[in-house]
């Protein structure tokens, strides 16, 4: 070991946390967690909110075709594309932003509780269960409704075609391009299913997590 992992184990060897502060920290980082599950939670029901109310809005467009100074084929794409860009931001906000946090807390978690075995084992079984996939499960939701919007939009797109309505197609073909690139954007930069943490590079925090706590945990009768 270096002298700098050393030093740094011996400077927190004097720590000494007791069972109580450990409990404490455990019970901060679960508190954390919820937080940021509950916001993502929010996250994902606007986006279902989105999907479906977009669905509507296309469907009322076609009901009332008349109403309408342009063909409900190219408003109903453009308004599909539109959602689909919006859905994109949603993801960033979700996955990009909120799981990265939880995930980060979540690592702290199960460090502690890898290095202190008397505390509830829920996040290594959680790792077990799942192999870090959550968020590749998450962004696939993202990605099928991104693609189903695309999908109406590229059909209501081909179905609108028309020397009367050309500078109003081309409108639309720019934002059915600018959703392309959005959708090909988050299919590349979805999380891989992998490991939620490499306990090889958190080795010295774990030795740290271990030490910090001289007497053996004493349990409630």
């Amino acid at each position: 070991m270096s002298e700098e992992v050393n030093h740094t184990l011996k400077k927190n060897d004097v720590l000494n946390y007791s069972r109580s502060e450990i409990w404490s920290f455990y019970i901060e980082i679960g508190e954390t967690e919820r937080h940021f599950n509950v916001t993502q939670e929010k996250y994902r029901l606007l986006a279902s909110t989105w999907l479906l109310g977009t669905i509507g809005a296309i469907a009322f467009i076609f009901s009332n075709e008349g109403d309408f100074p342009f063909p409900p084929t190219l408003l109903g794409a453009a308004l599909a594309f539109i959602a689909s860009v919006g859905i994109a931001l949603l993801w960033i906000l979700d996955i990009k932003v909120y799981q990265t946090l939880l995930s980060s807390y979540y690592a702290e978690g199960l460090l502690l509780e890898q290095a202190q075995p008397w505390l509830p084992q829920i996040r290594g079984r959680v790792r077990d269960r799942f192999k870090g996939t959550v968020p590749l499960l998450l962004s696939t939701y993202y990605i099928g409704s991104m693609l189903f919007l695309f999908v109406i939009g590229v059909g209501g797109l081909s179905l609108s075609f028309s020397k009367k309505w050309a500078s109003e197609v081309a409108v639309v073909s720019v934002f059915a391009l600018l959703d392309l690139i959005v959708l090909i954007a988050v299919i590349f930069q979805s999380p891989q299913s992998k490991e939620v943490i490499s306990f090889e590079s958190d080795e010295k925090r774990l030795q740290v997590y271990s030490q910090a706590i001289v007497k053996p945990p004493k349990l409630n009768k």
